[in-house]
């Protein structure tokens, strides 16, 4: 009975960690709104904490110089970061597809959410962050 309880409060607590963190910071983030336009049930703030997540393992995966070019093609990287840390995400933990999905599952992103998510970063970055950022992207973001 007790594990019960706990398991439900662990759950409630995730939950209330993802759904408080603001959304008013991310209402004209272009990337976030693409991202929760596009993806049926995605928030903005598991948006914003799913692309920090994907920004996480990119960092892992990278040169500190290519790290930097995708990041100049994301202006709000650094907000996107803290959104998936502030959910209680480990970034330097995010090192491959598994962990990727811990994170996602952590943010309340579903399987095919996070694989929507990944295409939408992915899609976008090739349509607004140019050649550099785009071949980039294909390199960190390939599952």
């Amino acid at each position: 009975m007790n594990r019960r309880r706990f398991i439900a409060l662990a759950t409630f607590g995730t939950a209330a960690v993802v759904s408080g963190c603001s959304t008013m910071s991310y209402m004209n983030d272009p990337l976030v709104g693409s991202l929760t336009s596009g993806i049926s049930g995605l928030s903005s703030t598991q948006a914003a904490g799913g692309v920090g997540s994907l920004l996480g393992m990119a960092q892992s995966k990278l040169s500190p110089a290519d790290f930097a070019t995708l990041t100049k093609a994301l202006p709000n990287a650094d907000k996107y970061m803290r959104a998936a840390s502030d959910a209680g995400i480990s970034l330097a933990g995010v090192k491959d597809a598994g962990s990727l999905n811990s994170a996602f599952s952590k943010l309340g992103i579903s399987p095919e959410q996070g694989r929507s998510l990944t295409r939408g970063v992915s899609d976008w970055l090739a349509k607004n962050g140019g050649d550099a950022a785009k071949s980039v992207a294909g390199r960190a973001l390939a599952l």
